[in-house]
């Protein structure tokens, strides 16, 4: 049989994606919202390249501009070749020169990904991603730490300042490649200011900022609907936690919004009320993991990877990365929590693992 593949997903299609690769030889990973604001994508380059040259092609259909596509992307060295046709300014030539040697810092550990990150301050005004990289990997303090996120932030808000002004109905920031560092850069920031003891005072208004970046972007591909769904979980805003959950309907499958909301049920509504049970119970459904870690009561450690797949234990772990509810709950909340698995479990074995006489 051959061996399935893994395919690495963003969140603009949510959880509901899952369902479209069902049949095929590959599964689905998701892309965690903490790489998707720190990470540049590996394909992001030769995307920069492309959209660069597309915006300055005058093909009269688009059987044209698929042909051309086909040229350009017909081996690695294509794109690079078509680019020179377009005559690139010496920034603009310098800056894709910045992105390639970032990116292959990324893509490297140790002494090698510092040269490429030193290296590529060489070829840009704007070094985000340089110091997101700096900022995970150099930093010895917090406060080193958030000068180089205050820094990634600075630049990116004000270089992204004539885009926000745009008058776009409809805007899909993250598909703008030139603008992706600077949602990184922001998303970084704030996210950071969130999960330090830095300056408590500005909690509020890194939720709010991470909310208002969704507008740049309302399929949310990098993710912080979960983070946000998670602070106001924590902060007991409940209304803020329903808008969320009704605005991203392809999620409501997902564990990452089903637990908060069945914990804010039960809290808000009482474990006997069937709101609370049909949440519980499609959380149970879609991940097992988490209540196992919850009883565990141990510290879970920090999740490294980028990516996890759906149902999974890793899913489990990352999800306690950005919830707090379910490390610290009360005796009330855990004992209907392990109350609800159990009886789970039971009508599971009852319905699926009986032998029949």
């Amino acid at each position: 049989m051959k061996e399935i593949g893994k395919v690495v997903t963003d969140w603009r299609h949510g959880y509901e994606i899952i369902k479209s690769f069902q049949d095929h030889r590959y599964a689905i990973a998701f892309a965690t919202p903490h790489s998707m604001m720190s990470e540049p994508r590996i394909a992001e380059v030769s995307n920069l390249k492309i959209s660069f040259m597309s915006e300055r092609l005058n093909h009269n259909s688009e059987e044209d501009f698929n042909e051309w596509m086909k040229k350009v992307t017909a081996n690695s060295d294509s794109i690079d070749l078509e680019l020179q046709k377009f005559h690139p300014t010496e920034k603009e030539k310098n800056y894709f020169h910045y992105r390639e040697i970032i990116s292959k810092a990324y893509k490297s550990n140790g002494i090698s990904a510092m040269k490429y990150v030193f290296k590529s301050l060489l070829y840009t005004d704007e070094p985000i991603d340089a110091l997101l990289w700096i900022a995970k990997n150099l930093s010895k303090t917090e406060e080193e730490e958030y000068q180089m996120y205050w820094k990634a932030f600075a630049i990116a808000n004000v270089l992204s300042e004539e885009y926000d002004k745009s008058p776009d109905d409809d805007p899909k920031r993250w598909t703008e490649h030139w603008y992706r560092p600077y949602m990184r850069g922001k998303a970084s920031y704030f996210t950071f200011l969130l999960e330090t003891t830095l300056d408590e005072n500005k909690e509020q208004e890194a939720i709010q900022k991470l909310h208002d970046m969704i507008k740049l972007d309302p399929d949310d591909p990098i993710g912080l609907r979960f983070i946000l769904m998670n602070q106001w979980s924590h902060l007991e805003q409940y209304d803020q936690m329903e808008a969320i959950y009704k605005q991203f309907p392809a999620d409501h499958k997902n564990p990452l919004f089903l637990y908060p909301m069945a914990l804010m049920k039960y809290k808000t509504l009482g474990e006997n009320h069937p709101d609370t049970a049909s949440f519980i119970q499609k959380a149970l459904e879609n991940n097992l993991f988490i209540p196992v870690l919850a009883f565990k009561n141990i510290d879970v450690p920090p999740f490294e990877s980028s990516t996890y797949l759906p149902h999974s234990e890793e899913e489990a772990q990352y999800f306690f990365e950005i919830n707090l509810d379910f490390v610290y709950m009360e005796e009330d909340q855990s004992n209907w929590l392990y109350k609800t698995f159990l009886q789970f479990i039971e009508n599971f074995h009852k319905q699926h693992m009986d032998i029949q006489v």
